[in-house]
């Protein structure tokens, strides 16, 4: 499966991917990812920084508890919430 790549908005936009902060594994659509206190989601989006004061933003969905019966949710993050960072590729 390919690593998360998106394009930013404009005429001269740029390619970002989705890496780990730890160790620069590309991500990819479905990996699992933990915050710091062991919540676990997967990767199912997100976009890249918009400007030079910008983050951008990932989108995870939790994982079922089939124990506790709780359905999953949708959450929208800056990426270090997770250990992520976008990386920006190549200017187009």
């Amino acid at each position: 499966m390919d690593s998360i790549k998106l394009s930013s908005n404009g005429p001269k936009s740029d390619l970002w991917e989705l890496i780990k902060e730890s160790d620069g594994r590309r991500i990819q659509l479905d990996d699992l990812v933990f915050t710091k206190d062991d919540h676990c989601y997967r990767v199912t989006g997100g976009y890249p920084p918009r400007h030079s004061g910008s983050t951008g933003r990932v989108y995870l969905q939790s994982l079922p508890d089939e124990l506790e019966g709780e359905p999953t949710y949708n959450r929208e993050l800056f990426p270090s919430v997770v250990g992520l960072m976008w990386s920006r590729i190549k200017r187009q």
